[in-house]
């Protein structure tokens, strides 16, 4: 490494560096959290900092492609594209690129104290989660993999991707017919009457590529008619609960 880009280098680590005392958290006697620098402290320039840190790991979850499993990129795209004149007003989306992005703007003047604290907080709070890097991501999904292993009592040789894509197809069935209980519980019906969890992998491979592919669940919600199909189609023993 030469000077020139070494000096590029600390000029980088320099423009994204936020202050821990920004991110630091007390516990009040009542057990309330709350920031140690209150946000009308907070200056301009650091807020850019927060905003551009915080732009850069959405930028490098969408580049892994961790979108569902990310809990905190799936909180930004929740109200980014919900709540577009409210919480997701601190949000710049492209539907083009299908990117989203924290607004480099901030509200000032007396009126905007409020919408400025929550933009601030809500930088931090991101910033201070395990899921808004790639790193802390993948090590949640692990561990959620492998207490999910445990506790399900798979059979099947159900893969850490295999979960993984399991999670999306959830994810998926709820955005599509945009209620996500209904969503969820066609989801587990299904799995369990299917019985999932005790397939060999040829048969977890059928299974998932009909739901992936099934607009019956989020439109319809008719379990029963879904099953039947997914019989017929993919000729997969299922295990009805009575």
């Amino acid at each position: 490494m030469n000077k020139r880009q070494a000096k590029k280098k600390r000029k980088n680590l320099q423009s994204s560096y936020v202050r821990k005392t920004l991110l630091r958290t007390e516990v009040t006697d009542k057990g309330n959290t709350i920031y140690s620098i209150p946000a009308s402290k907070v200056r301009d320039k650091e807020f850019k900092k927060m905003v551009r840190k915080a732009n850069d790991r959405l930028r490098a979850l969408e580049k892994a492609g961790l979108y569902e499993e990310s809990r905190e990129y799936r909180l930004v795209s929740h109200y980014a594209y919900s709540d577009p004149s409210g919480k997701g007003s601190i949000y710049n989306v492209n539907p083009e690129k299908d990117t989203i992005r924290f607004s480099t703007k901030l509200p000032t003047g007396q009126g905007f104290n409020k919408e400025r604290a929550y933009m601030i907080n809500t930088l931090r709070n991101f910033l201070n989660a395990q899921t808004s890097t790639v790193t802390g991501t993948k090590k949640a999904v692990n561990k959620a993999y492998n207490s999910f292993m445990k506790n399900q009592e798979v059979k099947g040789d159900l893969t850490e991707d295999d979960y993984r894509r399991l999670w999306k197809i959830y994810h998926d069935m709820g955005l599509r017919d945009k209620l996500d209980n209904q969503g969820y519980n066609a989801f587990m019906t299904l799995i369990k009457q299917t019985d999932l969890y005790k397939m060999n992998n040829e048969q977890i491979e059928a299974a998932m590529s009909y739901l992936e592919n099934s607009e019956k669940v989020s439109e319809v919600g008719i379990v029963d008619d879904v099953l039947e199909n997914m019989n017929i189609e993919e000729n997969i023993q299922l295990a009805f609960v009575n």
